[in-house]
């Protein structure tokens, strides 16, 4: 998650559509990645810490879906 956090902080502050698309890409691996985790998970605290994960991430895109949403808005009405 930090990483993605900086990228998303670049994009914010540059408005390089770069950092937006490599954070987009990041976050979308992030997300494969977590998800072949689920068949590996033995014990209670382990899914337990997934479940976690799988709902922070979640909620992480959907905070930048508003975002990019806002900063779109901001954008078409210019300075």
């Amino acid at each position: 998650m930090p990483r993605l956090l900086r990228l998303e902080a670049r994009y914010l502050v540059m408005r390089d559509r770069a950092y937006g698309d490599l954070l987009k890409a990041r976050t979308e691996r992030t997300v494969a990645d977590l998800g072949r985790l689920d068949p590996l998970l033995a014990s209670t605290a382990e899914m337990t810490s997934y479940r976690e994960a799988v709902a922070a991430l979640a909620t992480y895109q959907e905070l930048v879906h508003k975002e990019r949403a806002l900063l779109a808005r901001v954008t078409r009405r210019g300075p």
